[in-house]
């Protein structure tokens, strides 16, 4: 909606407003509103968009001329929820562009929930916006919002994505009679760790086996004593 309000002028029994979304609006040109009074709310408007008004006094004497142009622009209307997209210590940001924009503010916090007043604040931020220095393991939210010359815009409702964890940091692997004792460090995130090895040096999780949902330490059974193992883990979460 938008708001108009206008000084009384000697002589006049009531006022006429004209809007349009066209410049120059005249009394022939505009939509015309009998009877208002001032301060005056016109709702139903379309946000993001650009509204003009004359407003004229009508007496005894009929319909005066009208008044100088009021120029107002709606701020945008709420984005839809923006797409995040997880990836190896950052986030992509994307969303739809909404009518009337011209920019767009991003908001984020490791908290759901995140407003405009409760989130860090990325200001002009672009479709799609690279969120990067993030930590592994955590949850991260965004809402967004549209900029216009009539202000920023309502919050879009919520996006989110967990970040996959850190790398475990294996700290030991300590040969026994036919067994390896594993011990890594729990890494933020994770709920369970893949354990991945082989005899030849090199092991990655495409050339090692692999053995699921392992705790610290884990005791690696019925080996060959003698012979040599390489381990990696990775967190899961």
């Amino acid at each position: 909606q938008v708001t108009l309000t206008w000084s009384a002028v000697d002589g006049a029994d009531s006022y006429n407003l004209y809007w349009s979304t066209t410049a120059a609006v005249t009394k022939e040109t505009g939509t015309k509103i009998t009877g208002v009074t001032s301060p005056y709310a016109h709702t139903g408007l379309a946000n993001g968009s650009t509204y003009y008004y004359v407003v004229t006094a009508v007496g005894g004497g009929g319909e005066g001329k009208a008044s100088n142009v009021a120029t107002v622009t709606l701020a945008p209307a709420a984005p839809a929820a923006p797409t995040v997209a997880a990836g190896l210590g950052e986030t992509t940001v994307t969303w739809a562009t909404t009518a009337g924009a011209t920019s767009y503010n991003l908001y984020w916090s490791t908290s759901a929930g995140v407003t405009p007043a409760t989130g860090t604040k990325i200001e002009a931020a672009v479709s799609p916006y690279v969120h990067t220095g993030l930590t592994p393991g955590l949850a991260y939210y965004y809402v967004v919002t549209g900029v216009n010359a009539g202000g920023e815009g309502a919050a879009s409702a919520e996006g989110t994505v967990t970040l996959a964890p850190a790398s475990p940091a294996i700290v030991s692997a300590v040969s026994g009679d036919h067994q390896v004792t594993v011990d890594f460090l729990n890494v933020v995130g994770a709920t369970s760790y893949n354990l991945y090895w082989s005899n030849t040096a090199g092991v990655t999780k495409a050339t090692g086996t692999k053995i699921e949902n392992v705790t610290a330490p884990y005791a690696h059974t019925g080996l060959t004593n003698g012979t040599t193992y390489y381990y990696v883990a990775t967190a899961v979460g």
